[in-house]
Protein backbone atom coordinates (compact mmCIF):
# COMPACT_ATOMS: atom_id res chain seq x y z
CA UNK A 1 0.00 0.00 0.00
CA UNK A 2 1.14 3.49 -0.75
CA UNK A 3 1.79 5.60 2.34
CA UNK A 4 0.02 8.95 2.69
CA UNK A 5 2.18 11.94 1.78
CA UNK A 6 2.27 15.22 3.71
CA UNK A 7 3.60 18.67 3.03
CA UNK A 8 7.35 18.94 3.51
CA UNK A 9 6.99 21.93 5.83
CA UNK A 10 5.01 19.95 8.42
CA UNK A 11 6.87 19.86 11.73
CA UNK A 12 7.48 16.51 13.51
CA UNK A 13 5.31 17.46 16.49
CA UNK A 14 2.40 17.88 14.06
CA UNK A 15 2.68 14.38 12.64
CA UNK A 16 1.35 12.13 15.39
CA UNK A 17 -2.30 11.37 14.63
CA UNK A 18 -4.63 8.72 13.29
CA UNK A 19 -7.68 8.77 11.09
CA UNK A 20 -10.27 6.06 10.44
CA UNK A 21 -11.41 5.61 6.86
CA UNK A 22 -14.50 3.88 5.51
CA UNK A 23 -13.68 2.34 2.14
CA UNK A 24 -15.92 0.81 -0.47
CA UNK A 25 -13.88 -2.08 -1.88
CA UNK A 26 -15.24 -2.99 -5.30
CA UNK A 27 -15.51 -6.50 -6.73
CA UNK A 28 -12.14 -6.06 -8.47
CA UNK A 29 -10.39 -5.08 -5.20
CA UNK A 30 -10.03 -1.41 -6.11
CA UNK A 31 -11.21 1.29 -3.73
CA UNK A 32 -14.36 2.85 -5.13
CA UNK A 33 -15.17 5.40 -2.43
CA UNK A 34 -13.37 6.84 0.60
CA UNK A 35 -14.98 8.61 3.53
CA UNK A 36 -13.40 9.85 6.75
CA UNK A 37 -15.22 7.92 9.48
CA UNK A 38 -13.24 9.31 12.43
CA UNK A 39 -11.19 12.43 11.70
CA UNK A 40 -7.72 12.94 13.13
CA UNK A 41 -8.35 16.55 14.05
CA UNK A 42 -5.89 17.59 11.34
CA UNK A 43 -7.66 18.10 8.01
CA UNK A 44 -4.42 17.84 6.01
CA UNK A 45 -3.76 14.37 7.44
CA UNK A 46 -7.33 13.27 6.79
CA UNK A 47 -7.01 14.44 3.17
CA UNK A 48 -3.61 12.75 2.73
CA UNK A 49 -4.90 9.44 4.09
CA UNK A 50 -8.02 9.56 1.90
CA UNK A 51 -5.97 10.41 -1.20
CA UNK A 52 -3.53 7.55 -0.58
CA UNK A 53 -6.39 5.08 -0.01
CA UNK A 54 -7.70 5.62 -3.53
CA UNK A 55 -4.60 3.81 -4.86
CA UNK A 56 -4.82 0.82 -2.50
CA UNK A 57 -5.90 -2.66 -3.67
CA UNK A 58 -7.58 -5.36 -1.59
CA UNK A 59 -8.63 -8.94 -2.03
CA UNK A 60 -12.38 -8.57 -2.46
CA UNK A 61 -14.91 -10.17 -0.15
CA UNK A 62 -16.59 -13.25 -1.60
CA UNK A 63 -20.08 -14.70 -1.45
CA UNK A 64 -20.60 -18.21 -2.80
CA UNK A 65 -17.14 -18.01 -4.36
CA UNK A 66 -17.85 -14.84 -6.34
CA UNK A 67 -16.20 -11.49 -5.52
CA UNK A 68 -18.54 -8.84 -4.09
CA UNK A 69 -18.24 -5.21 -3.06
CA UNK A 70 -17.85 -4.55 0.66
CA UNK A 71 -17.25 -1.80 3.19
CA UNK A 72 -13.94 -1.81 5.09
CA UNK A 73 -13.05 0.34 8.10
CA UNK A 74 -9.32 0.95 8.48
CA UNK A 75 -7.17 3.09 10.77
CA UNK A 76 -4.32 5.09 9.24
CA UNK A 77 -1.69 6.19 11.75
CA UNK A 78 0.79 8.99 11.19
CA UNK A 79 3.88 8.31 13.28
CA UNK A 80 7.09 10.27 13.58
CA UNK A 81 10.14 8.06 13.19
CA UNK A 82 12.94 8.86 15.68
Amino acid sequence: MEAPGLAAEARPEQLAARVRLRLLVREDGAVGRVEVAVPSGRPEMDAAAAAAATAWRFLPARRDGAPIASIVLIWVAFVVAP
